[in-house]
């Protein structure tokens, strides 16, 4: 593992988070799995992966198998702890848009209630964040996060990922909510 000085500042804290656990237990990352689905399933629908998205509750099995499903430009990968899939991260990149082909979008981050707050969040992050800086090229890397999300908020804020925009009234959960600025 690289030094954390060698390290670019939005990497140093997700390289400490998982260093830290790693010592308790390690986190594999991998390209997701048809027999993840599920294990994945259980996540998906949690309380508080909901929250953070603007899927509906009560998903039938076969859609969880179908996001599954290998895609041109998407990356899925989960996080592996104590041979449990303890979190799934999805980026999506456009390389067939010309003008767009140096953006990627984080797309979903989802972690096991078992194993959140222990480092998984963030290996998946740093491990996206290293293909895209190191093999896609990508420049630039967008996400949403909804106002409600405090812990997404938070580790987003230790990897220093910059807020650009507010836009009020995005999402509707019982309630309009704000994407994060």
């Amino acid at each position: 593992m690289p030094e954390l000085e060698s390290l670019p500042p939005r990497a140093k804290l997700a390289q400490s988070v998982r260093l830290f656990w790693s010592k308790i237990v390690s986190i594999g990352i991998r390209h997701v799995q048809i027999e993840d689905v599920e294990a994945l399933h259980r996540i998906f629908p949690s309380n508080r992966t909901m929250l953070g998205t603007m899927r509906l509750p009560y998903q039938a099995l076969d859609y969880t198998k179908k996001r599954l499903a290998p895609e041109d430009g998407v990356i899925k990968l989960v996080a592996l702890m104590a041979d449990e899939i303890a979190g799934f991260c999805e980026l999506i990149t456009y390389s067939d848009a010309h003008r767009h082909c140096h953006v990627g979008e984080f797309n979903m981050i989802a972690t096991n209630e078992k194993w959140r707050g222990r480092g998984a969040g963030a290996a998946l992050m740093d491990a996206m964040i290293d293909l895209s800086d190191n093999w896609l090229q990508l420049r630039r890397l967008n996400l949403i996060v909804w106002t409600p999300n405090i812990a997404a908020i938070a580790l987003y804020k230790k990897i220093r990922l910059h807020h650009r925009r507010h836009d009020a009234r995005l999402h509707f959960r019982r309630r309009y909510v704000c994407r994060y600025p």
